[in-house]
């Protein structure tokens, strides 16, 4: 009952304090080092690319006497924290100021990062080492518990795999073009070749000279009108491969979406928590 409450207060409320664009690693406050927020930011984008679970980090330098679950329940969700089939996102947030740190924790991830996991990652991993102000140990030491706790559950692997399902569809997505340019050479080659040969013959041709000869125009005006193109451009975008989304990163871009792809934090529209995890401070 108390996450749907939070859950329903959250949609309708303003927040004075300003929501910054996503990233794996947002330090507003100065906290870390550029050295040290780079390091977190790759090891973050590595556990999302391995096992496609999100983990974002926000530090704040106050929180502007903003409700503490309710800002990072509106912060994950604005981020787009998680895949959407899954909604595998945690979003560590830091109020500097007010030594607060929240765990909001994706509804995909809360059977194995739970209320009383997150609260043992505060206490155990994040308040030590921010007392010793090692924050940067401590963050990296709170996303591999995560990483553990996720890595053995395959209900919170998502299907859309950036770091996997990209490259390993890239080859065949190549190989897939590579067809159908050489095809429609072939057919075009093939049509001249039938239409000179047509000039030149006397006699009428049998039925089915004619009828490889208008596949052969047919094949070869669709291809060059661009119809079969744009067929081919959709199916690649929508279809899918081994479970996971077929993209044609040579007409849409490669990469992670994880420092804010359309639609979320990894570009698929997750962000959807029910007001899991845990609140502490140091």
């Amino acid at each position: 009952m108390k996450k749907l409450l939070l859950l329903l207060l959250c949609i309708p409320f303003a927040f004075a304090l300003d929501i910054p664009s996503p990233g794996f690693v947002v330090d507003e406050a100065g906290l870390l080092t550029p050295g040290e927020q780079l390091d977190l930011s790759n090891y973050l984008a590595n556990i999302e690319e391995k096992s496609t679970v999100e983990i974002g980090v926000l530090i704040l330098p106050s929180l502007e006497d903003e409700n503490l679950e309710l800002f990072a329940n509106e912060v994950f969700r604005e981020w787009g924290l998680g895949k959407k089939d899954v909604n595998n996102g945690v979003l560590i947030l830091i109020a500097l100021e007010d030594r607060a740190i929240r765990i909001e924790v994706g509804t995909g991830l809360e059977g194995v990062l739970t209320d009383a996991a997150a609260g043992l990652l505060i206490r155990n991993r994040l308040s030590p080492a921010f007392k010793a102000e090692k924050y940067a140990a401590g963050l990296t030491l709170a996303a591999e518990d995560i990483w553990k706790l996720a890595e053995n559950d395959p209900g919170t692997v998502s299907r859309y795999s950036m770091g996997t399902t990209r490259n390993t569809s890239a080859g065949l997505e190549f190989f897939i073009v590579l067809l159908i340019v050489g095809g429609y050479l072939a057919v075009l080659g093939l049509t001249k070749v039938m239409i000179k040969e047509h000039r030149h013959r006397k006699k009428v041709q049998s039925k089915a000279w004619y009828t490889a000869l208008i596949i052969a125009w047919v094949l070869s005006v669709l291809f060059g009108s661009g119809i079969l193109w744009i067929a081919l451009f959709f199916l690649l975008m929508i279809g899918t491969v081994g479970g996971g989304v077929f993209f044609f990163p040579m007409f849409m871009g490669g990469g992670r979406g994880g420092l804010g792809g359309s639609g979320g934090f990894g570009g698929f529209g997750g962000g959807f928590s029910g007001g899991g995890g845990a609140s502490g401070g140091w």
